[in-house]
C-alpha cells in the first residue's frame, strides 16, 4: 500500500524530486520504493525522459488502477464523514418564540456542554401542534392518544399575564375588570386559548379592550410584550427565561394552569444517543428554570386550574 501511495504521487507529478516533497521524503526513499513495486510487479513503470518521467504502458495500467482505487477510497471516506455528521445532528421541533427566548439564550451553554452535536430546527410559528415525525424531538402537549410515538414530561401548562417592567409601571396590572380599559392586549391568532378565555377563568368580567394587537407568530406576540406596546398571555415555560432576567415581568396576580402538560416526543424507538443527552439536557434547563421562576414569583407555584389547552 505505501509503494502504491507513492508511486501515485510521482504518476501525478512526473518528478521524483516534487513527489518526495510532497511526501516530505528524501529523494532516495521515493526511488527505492519504486524499484521494489517494479520488483514486485516484474515490469517497468517510468522512462527517463527530459522533460522528466514517462509512464509506460504498464504504468499507465496502474496509474488507472491506482486512480479509480484511492478515488473509491475517497468517496467512502467522504459518505462517512457525511454519516457521522449526519448521526451528530439534532433536529428539534419547537416554536419561534421557544427557540428565540428560551433556547438561543443559552445555547452557547449547549455548545460548551455538547461540542459535538449541532442542532437544527423545524420552526412553527404559532400552535404547536403535528407530528414528529420530521424531528429528532418535538415539544408537543400531552396527548394519550399518541401511540406510536414515545414521550418525557416537559414541564406544566401554566399561564400569566406578561408584559415589560416600564409597561407595568405606566400602565398598573390587570387584576379587576376596570383595569382592562387602561391596557392594550396581543394575542396570538388562531390559538387555543384566547384572552376572553382567561378572563372567563379568573372571573374578571368587563369589556375587552377594543383594537388587540394580533399576530400569528408567537415570538412577535413576546417581542412586542417586551418592547413595552401591551399585555401579552405568557405561557410560563416558553417565559421562563424572560421572566428571570426581567425581560418580561407579571402582568397580574392570576395564575391559571390547564392542568395539561407538555412533553418531548420522539418517533425513533430507541432514540440515539445524541437524542438521549439533548432531551435530559432541555429537561434539566426547564426544571431549573421554573424552580428559579417560581423562587422570584411564588404564586406561579399556586396556578388556578384552567382544563383546556394551550401553547407554549
Amino acid at each position: 500500500m505505501n509503494s502504491l501511495v507513492v508511486f501515485e504521487v510521482v504518476a501525478r507529478e512526473k518528478s521524483i524530486t516534487r513527489a518526495a516533497n510532497e511526501l516530505n521524503v528524501t529523494q532516495v526513499a521515493v526511488s527505492r520504493m519504486i524499484v521494489r513495486l517494479e520488483k514486485a510487479l516484474g515490469t517497468q513503470l517510468f522512462v527517463r525522459s527530459r522533460t522528466g518521467l514517462v509512464l509506460t504502458d504498464d504504468g499507465l495500467l496502474l496509474e488507472r488502477g491506482v486512480n479509480e482505487g484511492f478515488g473509491y477510497i475517497k468517496r467512502s471516506v467522504s459518505d462517512i464523514k457525511q454519516r457521522q455528521q449526519r448521526t451528530q445532528t439534532v433536529t428539534l421541533s419547537l416554536s419561534s418564540a421557544f427557540i428565540a427566548y428560551w433556547l438561543m439564550p443559552r445555547y452557547q451553554r449547549f455548545q460548551s456542554a455538547f461540542p459535538e452535536i449541532s442542532l437544527r430546527f423545524h420552526v412553527i410559528s404559532g400552535v404547536l401542534q403535528g407530528n414528529a415525525e420530521e424531528a429528532d424531538l418535538a415539544l408537543r402537549p400531552a396527548d394519550q392518544r399518541r401511540k406510536s410515538q414515545q414521550g418525557w414530561t416537559f414541564t406544566p401548562e401554566v399561564i400569566i399575564p406578561v408584559c415589560s417592567a416600564t409597561y407595568l409601571e405606566s400602565h398598573g396590572a390587570i387584576d379587576h375588570a376596570r383595569d382592562l380599559p387602561k391596557h392594550t392586549l396581543i394575542e396570538l391568532v388562531p390559538t387555543t386559548i384566547n384572552w376572553a378565555d382567561f378572563f372567563n377563568r379568573v372571573s374578571i368580567i368587563g369589556t375587552v379592550p377594543g383594537d388587540p394587537l394580533s399576530f400569528s407568530d408567537y415570538a412577535l406576540v413576546l417581542q412586542t410584550a417586551m418592547i413595552g406596546r401591551g399585555v401579552a398571555l405568557g405561557w410560563v415555560s416558553g417565559v421562563s427565561y424572560a421572566l428571570r432576567t426581567g425581560q418580561l415581568v407579571p402582568a397580574s396576580r392570576h395564575v391559571v394552569t390547564t392542568g395539561r402538560q407538555y412533553e418531548l416526543i420522539s418517533s425513533q424507538r430507541p432514540t440515539r444517543p445524541q437524542v438521549e443527552r439533548v432531551k435530559e439536557w432541555l429537561v434539566a434547563e426547564m426544571e431549573a428554570d421554573l424552580q428559579e421562576v417560581a423562587r422570584m414569583y411564588p404564586a406561579l407555584a399556586k396556578p388556578e386550574p384552567l382544563h383546556q389547552s394551550g401553547t407554549t
